[in-house]
């Protein structure tokens, strides 16, 4: 509240001055003294003084010995994890979610992989009667026979999908389910280069999905358009093309 007092302008160069410092630390990764900072950054040394004296009355910054230089502490990381670990990244999908499940209206669902697991998130249902469900909370049904399982895999290198795939069992669920190892290799090979993946009757019948996949932060997300065949094969182009908008508007990988 203080600093507001002092002026708009004084404060947003008290703040570029402040992160410009951690900037500084993360680029040159090692301690520094206050006259290399000062060199660096190009700042009189007393400047200098004062934010690192700021910084170390905070916990930020600690001595490293007896004009030795300085360095920041753990404290800035653990403020960043507590952060991008209440990252709210559903607040954000559900508006995505629901203007894509009101445009094709069809069901949307969002899962997150956690190693070689899915779990829906956020689901929001058509307004058809005859229409794909799933729960919350659910995890996704198979990663051989389904958009969704496929588009995960496809996070995988070609030596980690070999690995996955060496004791597996391609139990068929339908007549379409691709049972052939080489056939799904070749299957996920398509949809990365497409960048989305599809569901023919592989995991239901009478069903198709079409997943992508983004990603927040570090977590993989895979956002999935499914229903029934005769109404999805119809509109699959357009699907396709909001399903990659949506994706791209919700990735945060930087």
């Amino acid at each position: 509240m203080t600093l507001w007092r002092i002026g708009r302008g004084t404060v947003s160069k008290i703040v570029d001055r402040t992160l410009d410092f951690f900037e500084m630390f993360a680029e040159q990764k090692r301690p520094l003294a206050l006259s290399e900072m000062a060199r660096i950054l190009d700042i009189p040394i007393s400047s200098c003084h004062d934010v690192v004296q700021a910084l170390i009355r905070r916990g930020y910054v600690y001595e490293t010995a007896a004009r030795a230089g300085f360095y920041p502490t753990v404290r800035f990381l653990r403020l960043g994890e507590t952060i991008v670990e209440h990252d709210p990244i559903l607040l954000r999908a559900e508006e995505v979610i629901g203007e894509l499940s009101a445009e094709l209206r069809e069901t949307v669902a969002l899962a997150k992989a956690s190693k070689l697991e899915l779990t829906y998130v956020l689901v929001r249902e058509s307004d058809h009667q005859l229409r794909f469900s799933v729960q919350e909370g659910a995890p996704v049904r198979s990663l051989y026979a389904t958009s969704a399982g496929k588009c995960l895999l496809g996070t995988l290198s070609p030596p980690e999908l070999d690995e996955f795939l060496k004791d597996l069992k391609l139990v068929p669920l339908t007549p379409k389910t691709i049972t052939d190892k080489a056939a799904l290799r070749r299957d996920i090979a398509a949809g990365n280069k497409r960048g989305w993946f599809i569901n023919d009757e592989e995991s239901s019948l009478d069903a198709q999905t079409l997943s992508a996949r983004f990603l927040w932060r570090d977590a993989v997300y895979v956002l999935t358009i499914a229903g029934p065949i005769s109404r999805i094969a119809s509109k699959r182009d357009q699907a396709v093309k909001l399903l990659l908008a949506a994706c791209r508007k919700l990735d945060f990988s930087k």
